[in-house]
């Protein structure tokens, strides 16, 4: 009996060496794992304006296939839109849709493209906390965006100024969605402030009571979660396309997700059509869609994730 019990420890322990001596092989030679995918890299191209909102999807990515580096390049939305249509990255990341400019060349050159929504988001108008008027209709922002001698001032008057808009540069996103959205799809002729990013959109409506900032409605849910009120969400009143009238409401999620609210921002991740279930890029889809803590993220920044259940309270 004790003989056969220090063969059994003998025998283990010359499997164990035998385990730990093609282990250390295995690294010396570099030898990758038997899964295919693994050691392959991933390339995205990501608007600037969506960096914070991407970064824990990448990296959590990363973690959960830790052989598939994700090579992530920053640019405006017209650098997106390019490396979609020439197919230069597996995956792009916009805050827009595609124009038809945009969908006619991918038509002609016969691109492919499978758009996956991720979450949604409001585009707002907002000032500081005490700019005179907290409150305009969708009819009033097209005209003054589109028509130079239309004046806010001379529809309000509390208005003792002409306000100044404040965006970001016009091949960003946000500012295509004002274009798309806000003027529908007009030539914006109102003269603008550009600033670099939503920060400093934000930094200078503080600074500035003249001013109007825009941008998306989660870069002010962080501000009001710290309890900085210094800016406010202008209300904004319209017509629905069969004639109902909306007034003008709090600016809220629980209006974007009904639809009462003029303008629906939606976060999409393109690729190219009919991939793989396995497929690398099928994979980073399925992660930042499916993923509980990334669509818990978009959520905790005050974004609408696309597969969330939402129950609304009707307050009296």
């Amino acid at each position: 009996m004790k003989t056969t019990k220090l063969m059994h420890i003998f025998i283990l322990a010359i499997i164990t060496t035998l385990i730990v001596s093609s282990c250390g092989n295995n690294k010396k030679r570099g030898n990758p794992p038997q899964t295919p995918e693994y050691y392959d890299t991933l390339t995205v191209m990501c608007e600037n304006g969506l960096k914070d909102m991407m970064q824990y999807s990448f990296e959590s990515f990363h973690e959960q296939f830790p052989g598939i580096i994700v090579d992530v390049e920053y640019g405006t939305s017209l650098d997106c839109s390019k490396a979609r249509l020439s197919n230069q990255k597996n995956a792009v990341i916009m805050s827009r849709d595609l124009t038809v400019d945009e969908m006619t060349l991918a038509k002609e050159y016969h691109v492919m493209i499978d758009e996956s929504p991720i979450a949604q988001d409001g585009f707002i108008f907002f000032a500081h906390k005490d700019f005179p008027i907290d409150s305009l209709y969708s009819g009033q922002i097209k005209s003054w965006l589109t028509d130079p001698n239309y004046k806010l001032s001379n529809q309000f008057e509390q208005l003792e100024f002409e306000p100044l808009l404040v965006t970001t540069g016009a091949e960003s996103g946000a500012y295509m969605n004002l274009s798309a959205l806000c003027a529908d799809s007009q030539t914006v002729k109102r003269p603008v402030k550009v600033m670099e990013d939503i920060h400093a959109i934000k930094d200078y409506v503080r600074e500035h009571k003249n001013a109007i900032g825009s941008g998306y409605l989660s870069s002010l849910y962080a501000d009001h979660i710290s309890g900085d009120s210094s800016l406010i969400a202008i209300r904004i009143g319209y017509h629905h396309k069969d004639g109902n009238h909306e007034a003008p409401q709090i600016v809220d999620r629980a209006w974007v997700i009904q639809y009462r609210y003029p303008y629906v921002v939606n976060y999409e991740i393109l690729a190219r059509a009919n991939l793989q279930a396995r497929n690398k890029t099928m994979r980073f889809i399925n992660h930042v869609v499916l993923n509980k803590n990334v669509q818990k993220g978009f959520f905790d920044m005050g974004m609408i994730p696309e597969h969330a259940k939402f129950e609304l309270i009707k307050e009296d």
